[in-house]
């Protein structure tokens, strides 16, 4: 279950050039979740860079509903708005009327986020990777949703890969395995892996805010399948 971190609230949020934004939206017959960057931001709409690649850039349509989520100032801000228009390279939206936001715990309070980050990992006398998801992730390392127990003691190479970066690589130690309490999923135990120190402070904290974004974006989805079976 998640967290319930804030009560829901109608702030203003004055978005800013270069800051990083999370858009979701329904295309195709399903939901596609980019991370993109403001360009400009002005009274009463904003410039969004067009996700994707130079080359791959995903297409946008005038009219296109969508959501924005962002980080900022420690809180996670949200709000549903719609694409006014667009160009190759970049797109406009207009200026949010209802905004939410919901408090951020302070990443180096010990806290811990429940969220599917995927991940690579293997141990250092290995060869072969295995693939898992986090179950929780805190500043001193997280909870991995395992198919096998991994041994504690036993040293790993974990690699994770955040959209718009290079893919992080670290090192990290088992210790120690649990059944998974959830009847309902695949993975079968629940291992606790701390960090090792080549684990910098800068990616512990990008995991984290990363993290946020896929907590967000899971409860959108639960809350889409809530209203469908209706």
């Amino acid at each position: 279950m998640f967290l319930d971190w804030f009560k829901s609230k109608k702030p203003t949020l004055k978005l800013k050039s270069n800051q990083e934004v999370e858009i979701e939206f329904f295309a195709d017959d399903t939901y596609k979740t980019y991370f993109t960057t403001v360009l400009d931001a002005r009274r009463n709409d904003a410039v969004l860079k067009t996700p994707g690649t130079e080359r791959r850039p995903v297409r946008m349509e005038s009219g296109q509903r969508l959501t924005v989520t962002t980080l900022a100032d420690n809180k996670l801000f949200y709000f549903d708005t719609e694409v006014t228009d667009a160009g190759e390279r970049e797109f406009d939206i207009a200026t949010p009327t209802d905004v939410k936001s919901e408090d951020v715990p302070n990443f180096e309070n010990n806290c811990s986020i429940e969220a599917p980050v995927n991940v690579e990992y293997r141990a250092i006398k290995l060869a072969h990777s295995q693939s898992a998801q986090t179950h929780s992730i805190s500043l001193n390392g997280m909870v991995l949703a395992c198919n096998i127990a991994i041994p504690e003691g036993t040293d790993l190479h974990i690699e994770i890969q955040i959209p718009g970066t290079p893919v992080f690589s670290f090192k990290g130690r088992a210790l120690k395995a649990r059944p998974n309490p959830d009847p309902k999923s695949s993975r079968k135990y629940l291992c606790e892996v701390e960090y090792i120190d080549d684990a910098s402070q800068s990616e512990r904290l990008a995991i984290m805010r990363y993290a946020v974004y896929l907590k967000r974006r899971e409860e959108r989805r639960l809350a889409r399948e809530g209203q469908a079976t209706k």
